[in-house]
């Protein structure tokens, strides 16, 4: 989200008959935002859904580097729940082509 700057008269300054000058300048320090992706599959006799949050921690555009949270859960009608939690790291290399990635749960 862009961030928002005002500049104002001063205090002792006569009544404002001038412009109030408003600039916007990106924030290049944001962090992307969070993906959520619901997944499911189902058969005559067989459910299951999935759940996945990538919820960025960190993130430097000029270098190409993104650290992230993964919260995933899963479910099935055949008593199987799951609950995960892990850590990612994402490159991307000097072509601009490439990312090279790890994840640990």
């Amino acid at each position: 989200m862009p961030a928002m700057f005002c500049q104002l008269p001063a205090q002792d300054s006569p009544p404002p008959d001038e412009e109030i000058s408003v600039v916007f300048e990106e924030d290049l320090t944001a962090l992307p935002p969070a993906v959520l992706t619901p997944w499911g599959r189902f058969g005559e006799d067989y459910a299951e859904g999935l759940i996945d949050l990538l919820l960025p921690v960190y993130f430097d555009p000029d270098g190409g580097t993104l650290l992230f949270t993964d919260f995933r859960g899963a479910y099935s009608d055949v008593s199987e729940q799951e609950l995960n939690i892990g850590i990612g790291f994402r490159q991307l290399l000097d072509d601009q082509d490439t990312i090279l990635g790890v994840n640990a749960f």
